[in-house]
């Protein structure tokens, strides 16, 4: 039998094909047949069959189109998949790295979701489809049923701007917006579920076909060869810390050496780790201080777990509603995208006093996100440690010293320190076959993942 028996048409997504096949492919005619007789009387037990089953109805076909920088976007379009299956629709997933524009055309639903890179820029896979899309040479899209999730960061100006601009250029196209598009910050999760549900059931066939889900497990097998990576907050000490810069030198650069109770998290050259740092405790204190709020605990949250240097339009929107009649007015002429430049929450709330108490504060905050470094070894090489390199972010604006939240927590990090992490797999970003020829360029600290490369290929001796 083939290697691959189950076709790429299949009604299962392309990882559910590739996994099915792992079981079928390599099966012999005896666990082949037990297999088939197993599914085929897997409902049949207990059951009476009273008439004759009707013709199954084809499965509505949906395109789930993303664009990704970070992974979210692309997970997210996973769980679009999974949950179309269940509601009679037949998903396909497009990286728009991989789409040609002229295809769309011929689409009869179709789910976006974009991130947005910066300020305002598309991820940087998506940019050749990006541009093609928004040109002239675009196809008509005339009946075609969408939707937009777009994902973003309020602390950017251009917050979601290419959600927004793939959104209204679908519609100018002909599509037919049969969902509202949504606009989700970095805790996008419940947001983006509640769209997701409600949107798929727009498009849904309105007769489900009448037959039942049969979910079978085929990870067991997989799971003793092949485990999924561990992507759970993990600890590691610090066994290592080390300057890299001479004392003569502006910058400051750290190479840390993470050691795990246990084994490493199963990352490869080119993956990241998500680093759970914490604020400045000083600047918290200046925060509470300019702010007239005394409260220990609510000093503990924003140190371990509250964004509180973000300054963001929705920040501002929050703080006029305090009261603060001078930031109404920056925000109703258009002045308070200037006037956040460069500045961060401690600036508004000093220079625009208000009454504030632990509540107000705390929702001119949101969660502090993890930050993503680029592994700086290869398990091959330093086994089950991770290295990172992470150069301090220090600068001035207005008048006032800042500092980058993760770079400096990680630059006052010393041996035996405890910190969390998570890891950041990066499947677009990998070494190529042992033997291909390869060129690095990778300015200040974006040498780190061409270090974990190698080392990746003198522990593994290849020839390349």
């Amino acid at each position: 039998m083939s290697a691959a028996p189950i076709p790429k048409t299949a009604p299962f997504a392309a990882d559910e094909i590739e996994s099915l096949n792992s079981v079928v492919g390599p099966a012999t005619a005896v666990q082949r047949a037990w297999l088939a007789g197993f599914l085929a009387g897997l409902d049949a037990a207990g059951e009476t069959i009273k008439q004759p089953a009707a013709p199954a109805q084809p499965a509505e076909p949906l395109t789930i189109l993303y664009a990704t920088e970070s992974g979210n976007s692309e997970k997210l379009a996973g769980d679009v998949a999974k949950s179309a299956r269940k509601m009679g629709l037949k998903p396909s997933l497009v990286d728009m790295a991989d789409l040609d524009v002229a295809s769309l055309a011929g689409l009869k639903r179709l789910v976006v979701i974009a991130a947005t890179w910066g300020e305002g820029d598309p991820p940087a896979r998506a940019v050749r489809a990006y541009k093609d899309l928004m040109s002239e040479a675009a196809p008509r899209l005339d009946g075609v049923e969408f939707g937009v999730l777009a994902l973003g960061d309020t602390a950017y100006v251009e917050f979601c701007a290419i959600g927004k601009a793939l959104d209204e250029r679908l519609e100018a196209l002909g599509g037919k917006r049969i969902a509202d598009r949504i606009d989700c910050d970095l805790d996008f999760a419940e947001a983006a579920a509640t769209w997701i549900g409600a949107t798929l059931k727009t498009l849904a066939p309105e007769i489900a076909p009448d037959a039942k889900v049969i979910a079978v497990d085929f990870g067991a097998k997989d799971s003793a060869t092949k485990p999924a990576p561990n992507l759970d907050v993990v600890e590691a000490e610090v066994s290592e810390t080390i300057t890299l810069n001479s004392s003569r030198s502006a910058k400051e650069t750290y190479h840390l050496e993470l050691s795990f109770d246990g084994a490493a998290p199963a990352y490869k050259p080119g993956d990241s780790l998500d680093l759970y740092a914490e604020n400045d405790p000083a600047y918290v204190d200046a925060l509470l201080r300019s702010a007239g709020v005394f409260d220990a605990a609510l000093r503990g949250e924003f140190i371990k777990s509250r964004d509180v240097t973000t300054l963001s339009l929705k920040t501002m929107e929050t703080y006029s509603g305090f009261g603060q009649r001078y930031v109404r007015e920056l925000i109703d002429t258009g002045a308070a995208k200037t006037w956040i430049a460069g500045r961060q929450l401690i600036d508004l709330v000093q220079e625009f006093p208000v009454v504030l108490d632990a509540d107000r504060l705390r929702a001119l905050t949101r969660p502090l996100s993890p930050r993503a470094y680029s592994i700086a070894s290869s398990r091959s090489e330093v086994g089950e440690e991770a290295h990172l390199l992470i150069s301090a972010v220090r600068y001035s604006t207005h008048g006032r010293a800042r500092k980058g939240v993760a770079s400096n927590y990680a630059a006052g990090l010393k041996r035996g320190a405890r910190v969390r992490v998570k890891l950041k797999p990066n499947r677009h970003f990998t070494l190529p076959a042992p033997d291909r020829d390869i060129v690095m360029v990778g300015p200040g600290t974006g040498v780190a993942p061409f270090r974990a490369f190698v080392q990746e290929r003198r522990a593994t001796k290849a020839n390349g």
